[in-house]
């Protein structure tokens, strides 16, 4: 067995990387929330091949001098935690360290920053760990973070990517998460230079749930609230009657902080119980506000996963607080008209009955034309029979009498003449009329049944009595059909199977 040794920072950093960077979207994510903790109130995304080739963040933070960008970058240095006390107070959306350090062990990173009141910039970058030298630059106060060829190195992880489009949507949920929780702050996503969604900066979380799901959503959405302590629940949750199919739009935010936790989807899932159709989900967005020391978010690198000190408190809370508003909330859906309806005053009544008049009017005369159409195909004259009308008919009701006039001349002309029968008619009769019974069956055992002579005893009866010294069967009524080809393919000389079972 070979000696205990240290392992080198790269391969540290390589793996720290297979658990913070996932895909594009964990870049995404983590520098967004980077850039969130450095005061940004603009934060601008622009991804190349669903940013497997490039991932851009540019935002209007406090920026990071020269002396701190390769501290940027190194493994388990951060500016926002000092001890381990601090570790149950986090007030920031990171605090671990770990993720430019994995995302420069993975692609070809490059860093331009300038704090604000120093005259110029600076910019680092490193090309799978290794870094170069601290370079002068000029840009804009902030910092702007370019991530290319992700997983360049890594050509099995690399291999594992989906197509460009699902990359490109998982980094748009990371994006919106954050736009959810900070509505104040100008977020947009750009992909191969087309806008994908610019949200500008608002002071209401409706707006901005608006402009994200759509108006139509927004209209449907309740808020609630409640209190329990220091623990602050509020949100929004929508009509039963919008739901989905998953539970993705199911949006919990712990101060400002997207989380996952079961206990209290569960608690939503409750909730809802009786007013959702199996597999359906409801659309929620949830923020809890509660004391840091309260929760515990250092269980996952990705930090979406956190411990709470008093899980069953805000399962009650949540369960309660949603049945409450639901019990005091009229749930009656609602048909909704995409246009606003009009006063109904007596204008209108004459205005739907000139029109229903005018309808019925037209319909007769559509009825007339084609009863016309299918008179001529017959033969017969399509014109009143002289002396049938008795006059012209005029005013409103001329169609009226005109309709009644060929009615009566056409009922006259039905009376005396004969309506052609179709050649194949009587044939469709004796086909339905046929018979099959076995050979020299006696003459007294069947009943005379119009043209067609039938069995008196049922189809099984007839098979019996047929037995096996009679094999061969004929059919009875006035058309006889001796063996042919057809019944050679049928055992024992039998009608076909279809035949047997109408005959039954």
């Amino acid at each position: 067995m070979a000696p205990i040794c240290r392992l080198p920072q790269s391969v540290i950093n390589k793996i720290a990387a297979g658990e913070v960077i996932e895909r594009p979207a964990s870049v995404v994510k983590e520098l967004v929330e980077n850039a969130i903790d450095a005061g940004a109130t603009r934060i601008d995304v622009a991804l190349e091949g669903g940013g497997a080739e490039l991932v851009r963040v540019v935002d209007n933070g406090c920026g990071i001098s020269a002396e701190d960008l390769p501290l940027a970058i190194a493994s388990h240095a951060t500016s926002k935690i000092a001890s381990a006390e601090d570790l149950f107070r986090v007030r920031t959306l990171g605090f671990r360290g770990e993720a430019l350090a994995s995302i420069a062990e993975v692609s070809r990173l490059t860093i331009r920053s300038r704090p604000a009141g120093c005259p110029a910039g600076a910019a680092i970058e490193v090309q799978g760990g290794e870094v170069s030298p601290v370079k002068p630059c000029g840009c804009p106060v902030g910092t702007t973070v370019e991530v290319r060829d992700l997983f360049f190195n890594t050509p099995v992880r690399r291999k594992f990517l989906r197509a460009p489009q699902t990359e490109l949507g998982h980094a748009s949920e990371a994006l919106v998460r954050v736009a959810l929780a900070f509505p104040g702050i100008h977020c947009s996503l750009r992909h191969q230079d087309r806008p994908v969604f610019d949200l500008p900066p608002s002071g209401q979380y409706l707006e901005r749930i608006a402009r994200i799901f759509g108006q139509a959503l927004a209209d449907h959405l309740f808020w609630v609230e409640s209190t329990d302590g220091p623990v602050r629940l509020w949100g929004y949750v929508a009509h039963p009657s919008h739901s989905r199919s998953n539970n993705r739009m199911q949006y919990l935010f712990l101060n400002g902080r997207c989380i996952r936790d079961r206990s209290l989807q569960h608690a939503l899932g409750e909730a809802y119980r009786g007013l959702l159709m199996t597999g359906r989900y409801p659309i929620a967005f949830l923020f809890l506000e509660m004391p840091p020391e309260w929760v515990d978010v250092n269980v996952h690198p990705t930090k979406l996963e956190v411990r709470f000190q008093d899980s069953g408190r805000l399962y009650s809370q949540l369960l309660g607080t949603l049945r409450s508003k639901f019990l005091s909330t009229d749930l009656t859906p609602r048909l909704e008209s995409s246009e606003p309806a009009a006063p109904w005053g007596a204008e209108n009544c004459g205005q739907a009955a000139g029109a229903l008049e005018d309808a019925a009017g037209g319909f007769q005369q559509r009825l007339v034309e084609w009863a016309k159409g299918k008179i001529a195909a017959w033969g017969l004259p399509t014109e009143p029979l002289p002396g049938a009308a008795g006059g012209a008919a005029s005013g409103p009701n001329a169609a009226a009498g005109q309709s009644s006039s060929f009615n009566g001349a056409v009922g006259q002309v039905l009376a005396n003449r004969e309506l052609p029968t179709p050649k194949n008619r009587e044939l469709d009769l004796v086909e339905l009329d046929r018979c099959w019974a076995p050979v020299g069956r006696p003459e007294d055992d069947e009943v005379e049944l119009g043209e067609s002579s039938w069995p008196a005893s049922s189809a099984e009866s007839s098979v019996a009595a047929a037995g096996p010294s009679n094999p061969q069967w004929t059919v009875q009524g006035p058309h006889s059909y001796g063996a042919g080809p057809e019944d050679a393919a049928s055992p024992n000389g039998a009608p076909p199977k279809a035949l047997q079972v109408h005959n039954r």
